[in-house]
């Protein structure tokens, strides 16, 4: 078969392999200490966390690397945060 292309037409882009994109070597976290150390001094004490789409307040109950987790007092849900994504902590 014989194809015709247009000379101004733009080469189709060559789209890296699934596991070239999501392989375990591209996930990175950032860490940072200061936070970390604050929460882990914090930990299971009742406290308030402010994050870019609202508060969540509950007992802090873990604090891993990445995320945290807050055990609400009233509904006795637990909620996984993002360390990236808290603003602010605020012991009651």
């Amino acid at each position: 078969m014989n194809y015709y292309r247009c000379p101004n037409q733009m080469p189709m882009p060559i789209m890296p392999r699934e596991r070239d994109c999501y392989g375990p070597d591209n996930r990175t976290t950032i860490v940072e200490p200061d936070v970390m150390k604050t929460l882990k001094s914090v930990k299971g004490k009742r406290m308030v966390i402010e994050t870019v789409r609202g508060s969540v307040e509950g007992i802090l109950e873990d604090v891993k690397v990445d995320h945290i987790v807050i055990k609400s007092v009233c509904s006795k849900s637990r909620f996984f945060i993002r360390i990236q994504e808290i603003v602010y902590v605020m012991p009651i």
